[in-house]
This record gives structure tokens, C-alpha cells and sequence, in this order.
């Protein structure tokens, strides 16, 4: 939705998500530019990128052909690269700049910021409950509710101190949006240096821009501004899965005035709580969480109180941190079979 608002500015261009950052490492681009045949790597990895099964070159009505052809003329960077996809796309609506929306590129703001010094990064916050329940419906999701929380607790908390300290980026929350489109569309306009064009409230033909045919769940951005979808979770989210969801993302709640359960009592950690994990351990999750206890995912096995997955890049070979690994499994699968 901000997308199309922002794509609705005469001066302004928005296309689908590029999936850039999110499906091309470092390695990869940094092998494309450092490439004596620039820009052959690049225009190759180019045409792999792909969204909801739909090739990104298509979709901002490009070829391989033309983004050889744009390249060439460009030196060799990162920028050029995702820019191949933008500038030209912002060119055919005679705009003279572009907006690019991906979810987890809120994972490479420091990238972003180091290649592109001047851009405008906005995020859009929502509260974590109706995150949680609308991720389920999308393909790349969990189909359960706990692991979808964490992941918003992750990411977010990843950006809280880069956002609070770059001078370029805004945060915006998705309710006061709705509630106040003009006032907060100003304010990320002043940021940007562009005058306010009230163009930017109907945003209904720039939707189909940042929409794809394969998204369907991207279909109500079109029927324009919604009070209905704001705080869903106070009617769809059964009462005993608010504590849970109010523990993991407290700190997160209360930072963006959010409505907040109790604080956790306790916070214990475990290494790693992928994805599978949780949604194995969604009932215990739950029922720990009635004690004000709260299990959140470390990245470091040392720290850890808990080894609970085992990825295939980890391999362990300290005889400590195997037996940890044995041990915090035996003890999650106890867990999982006192909570049903």
C-alpha cells in the first residue's frame, strides 16, 4: 500500500519487489562486479531473479538484451545492477525517481545506505499480532502463527538501532497511516525533498505496479485505504496465543506504543529456534508463556542457555556443545509432550 502511494507521485516510480538483496548474495554480486567481462555475471544473475515463480526482468518490462545494453554503458557496481530494473522502468513514466519495496531488504540497510548515501529508507511497522496471522496465507510463510512472530521480532529488532540512527530513515507505523495517510505521506515527502501531491491518496492504478499476476494476496492494495484491517488480531487471535505473542515481541510493542501485555518474567535463549523447531514447540511456547517465561532464539551456540537445532552449515565437533545439542533436544521434546 505505501508503495503505491509513494508510486503514485508524479515524480516518483514503484515496481513489484526485486527480491535483489534477498535472493543474490554478496559473493554472487561482488563476482559479477569484479568480473574483467562486465557485465556478462551480471546480466546472468539478472535473469535468475524471480518473483512468486515470475522472472523480475519481465516484470519491470525489461529483457536481457536491454539490461546488457544499460550496463555496458554503466561502470561496474551493485548500483547499476539493481538500478538496471528501476531507472529505466522510472523512465517510461517519466519519473525522476524510484521506490523499491522488498520485506527483508530490512535486513541490508547498512548496504543500502553505503551504496545509495542519499536515498530515503522508510519502514513500515505493524503491530506484530496482524503480521503474524497474515503471514500464514502467504506461500513463503509459516502456515503457523508463533514462527511468523519471531520472524518480525527478528528483523525489526535487527533495524531498531540503524533506523534510530540514520538521519535518512523514517519509521511509520502501518495503523497511523490509515488513520493519517496526508500527514505521514508529508512527512516522508519533506524527507525526500518533494512537495506533497495529493495524487498520492488514490492509489489505485499505481496498486497494479507493484502488484504481480502471481500475488493474488496483493489484490486489496487496489480497493485503496482500509480502516478494517487495523488491529484484526483483537478478533482473530484466540486469547490464549496473545501472551506468547506479547512476550516475544515486547520490547517491540512498547517501543511503537502498541498495545502490551506483562513484561517476561524470564528470558531464556536457545540455539538456533529455526523455523521447524518452533512450530514444534508452539504449545510449549504457549504454555511456558503463562508462567511470564519466554524462549528466544541466539545466534551463538556458546551463549546460548539452550543447543536445540543443529543446522547443516554448524558442525560440531566439541564433544560440550554436543552433548548441549543432545541434551537441549531431549528436554524440548519433554517440553512439547507436557504442553499438549
Amino acid at each position: 500500500m505505501l508503495a503505491a502511494m509513494l508510486g503514485s507521485h508524479p515524480d516518483l516510480a514503484a515496481g513489484p519487489e526485486t527480491q535483489f538483496f534477498s535472493k543474490l548474495s554478496h559473493a554472487e554480486l561482488q563476482d559479477a562486479v569484479d568480473d574483467t567481462n562486465w557485465p556478462n555475471k551480471a546480466v546472468q544473475l539478472l535473469s535468475k531473479l524471480t518473483l512468486a515463480e515470475q522472472s523480475v526482468l519481465s516484470l519491470f518490462e525489461t529483457s536481457t538484451r536491454k539490461t546488457a545494453q544499460f550496463l555496458e554503458a554503466r561502470n561496474p557496481g551493485v548500483s547499476a545492477m539493481l538500478e538496471t530494473l528501476t531507472v529505466p522502468y522510472a523512465e517510461a513514466r517519466s519519473a525522476m525517481g524510484w521506490v523499491e519495496k522488498t520485506p527483508n531488504h530490512i535486513l541490508h540497510l547498512e548496504t543500502l545506505r553505503a551504496i545509495w548515501p542519499q536515498a530515503v529508507i522508510v519502514r513500515i511497522i505493524r503491530d506484530p499480532r496482524d503480521v503474524g496471522l497474515s503471514m500464514r496465507r502467504l506461500p513463503s510463510f509459516s502456515d503457523e502463527l508463533l514462527p511468523n512472530i519471531y520472524l518480525w521480532q527478528r528483523w525489526n529488532a535487527q533495524a531498531e538501532s540503524f533506523l534510530a540512527a540514520d538521519t535518512k530513515s523514517v519509521s511509520l507505523r502501518y495503523e497511523d497511516l490509515v488513520e493519517e495517510p496526508e500527514k505521514h505521506l508529508r512527512r516522508i515527502c519533506e524527507l525526500a525533498e518533494l512537495a506533497f501531491d495529493p495524487a498520492m491518496l488514490d492509489f489505485s492504478q499505481a496498486a497494479a505496479d507493484v502488484s504481480s499476476a502471481n500475488e493474488k494476496w496483493k489484490a486489496p492494495v487496489a480497493s485503496g485505504l482500509s480502516q478494517t484491517r487495523k488491529y484484526a488480531w483483537r478478533s482473530d487471535l484466540p486469547d490464549e496465543w496473545r501472551e506468547v505473542c506479547d512476550l516475544i515481541c515486547y520490547e517491540l510493542l512498547t517501543a511503537h506504543g502498541y498495545e502490551a501485555g506483562r513484561a517476561p518474567t524470564q528470558t531464556r535463549t536457545a540455539f538456533r529456534m529455526s523455523r521447524r523447531f518452533v512450530e514444534k514447540q508452539q504449545n510449549a511456547l504457549q504454555s511456558l508463556a503463562k508462567t511470564g517465561v519466554r524462549w528466544m532464539p541466539s545466534n551463538d551456540p556458546l551463549k546460548a542457555d539452550r543447543l536445540v537445532d543443529h543446522p547443516e552449515h554448524y558442525r560440531f565437533s566439541n564433544p560440550i556443545k554436543l552433548a548441549r545439542l543432545a541434551h537441549g533436544r531431549a528436554q524440548a521434546r519433554k517440553e512439547r509432550m507436557l504442553a499438549r
